[in-house]
C-alpha cells in the first residue's frame, strides 16, 4: 500500500504549500488592497472568530485522540483505531505490521514535505515575489489549466447540467405548458364561462322565481301522479 501513502504525502505537500500561500498573500508583505478599500478593514464579529476556535480547538483535540502509538508518551491512546472494526470488519491477515522505525521515518519524512510545501511558498510569495509570476508566464499552459481546475466543472457543466437542462426545458414546454397548464386553464374556463351562462339565471325578479318554483312543484306533482 506504498502507493496510497505517496499520495497523502504529495497531498501534505501541496496542502502546507497553498494554505501558507494563503496566508503570506493575506497577512504578510504589501497589502494588495486599494487605499478606498482599507479603509474598511476591521475586526471579524464574534459570528465568525467563534467557529474559528472551536475549531481549532477540535482539530488540537483530534491531532491527540488518533496520536498512533509510537508518539503516545502520556499513553493517551489512539481512541479513532478500529472504531469502526464492528461496522467494516476486515480479516485479520489484511493487517499490516510495521517497526516503529519505520513509522518514525514515514513520520519524518511527511513533516519535512510539509515544512518543505511552507518554504516554497515563503521562497515564492515573501524571498522572491517576481520569480511567482516568471513561473506563471513559463508555465502559462499548465497554470492555465490549474486555475481552471483541469476544467472539471466546465466537463460538468456541459455532460451532465446542460443536458438535463434542455430535457427540462423540452419537458417544461411540451408537457407542462401544453398539457397540465393547458388542463388547468382549460378547466378554469369551462367552470368560469359555465358559471356566466348560469348568473344569468339569477336575475333578482321575485315573481320569476315565484313562477319557477311553481313550475317545479307542478312538474312534481304530475311525476308522482304518473309514477303513482
Amino acid at each position: 500500500y506504498w502507493l496510497i501513502w505517496v499520495v497523502g504525502a504529495i497531498t501534505a505537500l501541496m496542502t502546507a504549500f497553498y494554505m501558507f500561500r494563503l496566508y503570506f498573500r493575506t497577512f504578510e508583505g504589501k497589502s494588495l488592497l486599494r487605499e478606498d478599500a482599507q479603509e474598511h478593514l476591521h475586526e471579524s464579529p464574534w459570528t465568525m472568530t467563534a467557529p474559528l476556535v472551536v475549531l481549532g480547538i477540535l482539530s488540537f483535540v483530534g491531532g491527540w485522540i488518533g496520536i498512533p502509538h509510537f508518539l503516545d508518551f502520556l499513553h493517551v491512546g489512539n481512541l479513532l483505531e478500529g472504531f469502526l472494526e464492528s461496522t467494516l470488519p476486515v480479516p485479520s491477515e489484511v493487517g499490516i505490521e510495521i517497526s516503529v522505525g519505520l513509522e518514525w521515518g514515514l513520520a519524518v519524512v511527511s513533516v519535512l514535505l510539509a515544512l518543505g510545501g511552507m518554504g516554497l511558498a515563503w521562497w515564492l510569495y515573501m524571498r522572491s515575489p517576481k520569480k511567482a509570476e516568471d513561473l506563471k508566464k513559463r508555465l502559462a499552459k499548465a497554470h492555465d489549466y490549474s486555475y481552471h481546475k483541469f476544467y472539471v466543472d466546465e466537463v460538468y457543466e456541459g455532460f451532465i447540467v446542460l443536458p438535463i437542462r434542455r430535457l427540462a426545458e423540452v419537458l417544461w414546454n411540451a408537457f407542462d405548458t401544453k398539457i397540465i397548464d393547458a388542463a388547468v386553464n382549460g378547466l378554469a374556463s369551462f367552470v368560469g364561462d359555465s358559471s356566466e351562462e348560469f348568473r344569468r339565471a339569477q336575475a333578482g325578479n321575485v315573481q320569476v322565481y315565484l313562477f319557477t318554483f311553481f313550475g317545479g312543484a307542478v312538474f312534481v306533482l304530475i311525476y308522482v301522479m304518473l309514477v303513482g
